[in-house]
């Protein structure tokens, strides 16, 4: 049976895959070039996935800016088989989402905080701080773009 950790690192990502992808059998043992060659076939899809959460604004002072947010981690966990509980606050609700299988041999708690710390726009070097870039030191103390692909 593959370790806690082990299972952690592979079920926290999945968050970012379309729903059905294949994802491996968690209870059964799985080899490194196997799940090497999952990642490697799901990456590209987790990726856009990734960049589309990152995308959408997440500054706490906004709460109006959260709402489109919290809707796509509600879309994101319903879409895979959780079950989904709002627990109203004065502010924006907190979503928990729970998943349960027959005979489980562990339990896996996540924590996801989605709000993020208040963004200055103009402290940034980019049009838009929630715009995912990748970027290579230029060698001369400077930063160059470079492609997602």
């Amino acid at each position: 049976m593959p370790s806690l950790r082990r299972r952690l690192l592979v079920a926290a990502p999945l968050l970012f895959l379309a729903p059905g992808a294949g994802a491996p059998d968690l209870a059964a043992q799985q080899s490194p070039d196997e799940i090497r060659s999952w990642v490697a076939e799901a990456a590209p899809e987790a990726l856009d996935r990734f960049r589309e959460y990152l995308a959408l604004p997440n500054d706490a002072r906004s709460p109006e800016a959260l709402v489109p947010l919290l809707a796509w981690v509600e879309d994101a966990f319903s879409r895979r088989g959780f079950a989904l509980t709002r627990l109203e606050t004065p502010g924006l609700p907190l979503l928990v989402a729970e998943r349960r299988v027959a005979d489980p041999s562990a339990t896996v708690l996540v924590y996801l905080q989605a709000d993020g710390q208040p963004v200055d726009p103009s402290a940034w070097t980019q049009d838009d701080p929630y715009r995912a870039v990748l970027r290579a030191s230029d060698g001369q103390g400077g930063w160059q773009d470079l492609p997602w692909d």
